[in-house]
């Protein structure tokens, strides 16, 4: 008796902890507007960068990250851009192995990137030039496997290399 009881106790602790991690997942809305939209982008940055090898709770981060770019509006683009950004740092080969299925987003946001990421609106200095330099640095260290993967290391580094960041008076 006190063997299943304390086997019952055991599932239903794992099946609320489930339940939790389940709950803590940011709902990925693409219909969400104004901070709403901007709070669950920033969310997926912590959330991802925390999930460590949580390959699960990555993966959801990033098919969010990914559904915001696709439906993205002129504003919150530049926040999706730097969510791209925050998780290509944490966890680099997460991020290529994922954009290598959706190749056209990845295209249009390296086409993109100059403008959504490296403007800075705020008064002098910018730290974005030191952010180009250091994403640089990371990525020509990150030891990327696959022949899409490391072509696509390849050319972000490339057009990192090319972006100027702009000051904004």
């Amino acid at each position: 008796m006190t063997r299943r009881l304390t086997c019952f106790i055991f599932v239903l602790l794992m099946f609320a902890a489930d339940l939790r991690a389940q709950s803590e997942a940011p709902d990925c809305d693409h219909e969400l507007t104004g901070q709403k939209r901007l709070d669950l982008i920033v969310r997926l940055r912590i959330d991802y960068r925390d999930a460590d090898d949580d390959s699960i709770r990555q993966s959801h981060d990033l098919n969010c990250a990914m559904t915001q770019w696709q439906h993205r509006d002129g504003a919150i683009g530049p926040a999706v851009s730097d969510t791209f950004l925050s998780m290509l740092q944490s966890n680099p080969q997460a991020f290529f192995d994922f954009m290598a299925t959706h190749r056209p987003a990845f295209e249009e946001w390296l086409a993109k990137i100059n403008t959504l990421s490296f403007v800075w609106y705020l008064p002098p200095p910018s730290p974005l030039d030191r952010k180009r330099t250091e994403l640089i640095s990371n990525l020509s260290e990150a030891k990327i496997t696959g022949p899409t993967q490391q072509n696509m290391r390849d050319q972000l580094v490339r057009r990192l290399r090319a972006v100027t960041p702009r000051q904004v008076d």
